[in-house]
């Protein structure tokens, strides 16, 4: 390819004391076997891994977990995968086993080695380089210990619950005969796949005003008395209350008092945190007083800026035989959108079809299949940003 740079149904959650990891067993497993010579059907106690011995064929297992228990604001620190091997027809005999991403969503009773289910894949789709890799042998429980390609998933799939498809679990000796395993599902009896989440959760952020009482007026973030303030529709807002009780801080429509409770939680107190959500509807001019004493400020109410359209500059590009994924700068707020074309000569460029996108610390991440077998050798990509 040359390219042109342009422009399982049961939830197992355990809590520790201080809310900071969470174990999860999946919510979908099966097994996907060459030649579909393996007939499990997603509901079974087990699935298989390796290479069959009397069919010479290979088998791989897939496995989700649903995220949704974890904050949404969590910060990923580790995690662990522990599977547990039922049965090895080849004994202690260590084999070296992987996890990887998979790109594509599958059905854990019709996927097949031919397709997920959903989509057409050839033994399943998923990233090239392996998250975490561990070696099984006899019969027992084992883990894939926390790695940054695990961490990092864990933390895409929780950012972006779209980008969610599982892990795909392969043997490096696949293509050996003799060397499959079976290994416990989220049906079994015990032994079942366990996912664990390390994570912290980030600090709340400041209050965007800080609100005293020094005299019989209100000072908000060292400026007094009473200063004018500027709030953005579509907007939240904090205030940090610290007054005098004699002096509560509340959000009116007027001078004479009416309460404004549109967006506002906790109005009208002199000690802990008032949030203001502003309404696209909220008046230009809003007011805070002092409900028993009567001083005031003005609120001005004002629409957002419309923001800029953000540089879109490609970062990299990684091909695997499956697919590509392709990094670029973003903006939160702004989708890419991942454009084709097989002749520059000609200004038809299509969109790329069945991609998926997400965006975390400035940088888009899109993935799709490889476009060979619809341009040809000739692929020419963009990147293009639009609003979400």
């Amino acid at each position: 390819m040359r390219t042109l740079l342009c422009c399982f149904a049961l939830l197992l959650v355990c809590w520790n004391a201080c809310a900071d990891s969470i174990s999860l067993i999946p919510i979908a497993d099966t097994t996907i076997s060459e030649g579909n010579v393996a007939h499990v059907n997603g509901a079974e106690g087990t699935l298989i891994v390796g290479g069959l011995l009397n069919f010479s064929s290979k088998c791989r297992g897939l496995m989700r977990f649903d995220l949704s228990s974890v904050p949404s604001t969590a910060i990923i620190t580790s995690a662990t995968v522990t599977v547990t091997v039922i049965k090895s027809r080849a004994g202690p005999t260590e084999h070296i086993h992987e996890l990887h991403r998979l790109l594509s969503p599958w059905n854990e009773i019709t996927a097949t080695w031919d397709g997920s289910g959903v989509v057409p894949w050839n033994g399943g789709n998923f990233l090239e380089d392996a998250d975490a890799s561990v070696g099984f042998g006899e019969a027992e429980a084992y883990t894939f210990e926390s790695t940054t390609g695990l961490v990092a998933t864990v933390q895409l799939w929780r950012t972006n619950s779209g980008t969610n498809h599982g892990w795909i679990l392969i043997s490096e000796d696949e293509a050996t005969a003799g060397t499959a395993r079976r290994v416990g599902t989220r049906e079994a009896l015990s032994g079942q796949p366990m996912l664990t989440i390390g994570y912290s959760m980030p600090p709340p952020p400041p209050a965007d005003f800080n609100v005293t009482s020094p005299g019989f007026f209100f000072a908000i973030n060292g400026q007094e008395p009473n200063p004018a303030l500027t709030l953005t529709r579509g907007s939240n807002y904090t205030f940090a209350i610290s007054t005098d009780p004699s002096h509560p801080f509340q959000i009116v429509s007027d001078l004479g008092g009416t309460s404004y409770d549109d967006g506002v939680v906790n109005n009208n107190i002199s000690s802990g945190t008032l949030t203001f959500s502003v309404p696209q509807n909220a008046p230009d001019t809003l007011f805070y007083i002092c409900s028993i004493h009567f001083f005031s400020g003005t609120i001005r109410i004002v629409n957002p800026t419309e923001p800029a359209v953000p540089l879109v500059r490609i970062l990299s590009m990684n091909l695997s035989a499956s697919n590509v994924v392709l990094t670029s700068t973003g903006t939160n707020g702004w989708l890419a959108i991942p454009e084709f074309s097989s002749n520059l000569l000609v200004s038809n460029w299509a969109v790329v079809p069945n991609f998926t996108n997400s965006f975390a610390d400035g940088t888009n991440v899109t993935i799709f299949n490889r476009l060979d077998p619809i341009c040809g050798s000739n692929v020419f990509l963009r990147v293009r940003n639009t609003r979400n």
